[in-house]
């Protein structure tokens, strides 16, 4: 009996020690997002190549991945950052939950990311860029929500920077069109 307690006190201290993860739920609406990589956190399969979708065509393939509608990210804490316009430099305010908290609901923080354009732009950004910029995944622009061919239907959104060197930096890192982001 006490040899039985004595186990069943280990296996707990050991799933207590495990990282805290609630469970990734399955998307009921159209996908907007989809992750894979280093990620510990999955709601979808694979995507091979026999699968013919926007993935095959970019020769993306992976074995399980994350999956997130628009009101799942949506349902994600949302912050607000003073940005600019791709293009016109024009003031904007963007909307979205943080890229490091939708890395860390997938099981995936501190990591490099590619992130992938509608338009095959992909831009790698680096972890620490991450942390210190904080960008979001944007999913409204002054209050309104991306069109699907206006920058949207979301973005990753850094803040205005103060110098312009970091700021032309960051430009190129602003991911519009956003569909994919494969942590490295």
């Amino acid at each position: 009996m006490f040899r039985s307690l004595t186990r069943l006190a280990a296996v707990f201290l050991c799933l207590a020690a495990l990282p805290a993860h609630a469970d990734l739920k399955e998307p009921e609406a159209m996908v907007v997002l989809t992750l894979s990589g280093a990620i510990t956190e999955t709601n979808r399969g694979p995507q091979t190549q026999e699968k013919w979708t926007i993935f095959s065509e970019r020769k993306i393939y992976f074995d399980a991945g994350a999956a997130f509608d628009m009101a799942m990210l949506d349902g994600m804490e949302q912050a607000k950052i003073a940005g600019t316009i791709p293009e016109t430099g024009d003031p904007a305010t963007y909307t979205g939950p943080r890229l490091s908290a939708l890395l860390k609901a997938v099981g995936a923080e501190g990591k490099d990311i590619t992130a992938y354009a509608l338009d095959d732009y992909q831009m790698d950004i680096p972890a620490a860029m991450i942390a210190e910029h904080d960008p979001i995944i944007a999913t409204q622009v002054n209050g309104e929500p991306f069109d699907l061919g206006d920058r949207g239907p979301l973005m990753i959104a850094f803040p205005k920077a103060g110098d312009p060197d970091l700021q032309q930096q960051i430009v190129e890192l602003e991911v519009w069109a956003l569909f994919y982001i494969e942590v490295k």
